[in-house]
């Protein structure tokens, strides 16, 4: 096989590795995963938080959360590795709540 080949061979591969890359929400890092939720709230559901606490738990994490004008939230995010999700929920003290997830796009 000369080099040309060697090449040609080279760039097919990672061309086929590199589509087959799913991103598995349920991986993110705590960092990862606090910027995405922010992101989120003040996105889709206009909530801007100012704070966002959260804590390692058995099954994701748990924590607070605070917007600008004080209302505050209790915060629970759910893990699950084998179906690519993260699922998250948020609690205000008037009552609100919101809900949603993350999951892997499919190959």
């Amino acid at each position: 096989m000369n080099i040309r080949s060697l090449c040609a061979v080279a760039l097919l591969t990672l061309a086929v590795v590199g589509c087959n890359r799913v991103e598995n929400p349920a991986t993110w890092s705590q960092a990862q995963l606090e910027t995405k939720l922010k992101e989120t709230l003040n996105s889709e559901f206009k909530v801007s938080l100012s704070e966002l606490s959260l804590t390692k738990s058995d099954s994701g994490y748990t924590g607070t959360a605070k917007t600008a004008s004080g209302e505050t939230y209790k915060v629970s995010v759910t893990n699950d590795a084998a179906n690519k999700k993260v699922a998250y929920k948020f609690e205000s003290d008037r009552g609100d709540h919101i809900e949603g997830d993350y999951v892997a796009a499919q190959p």
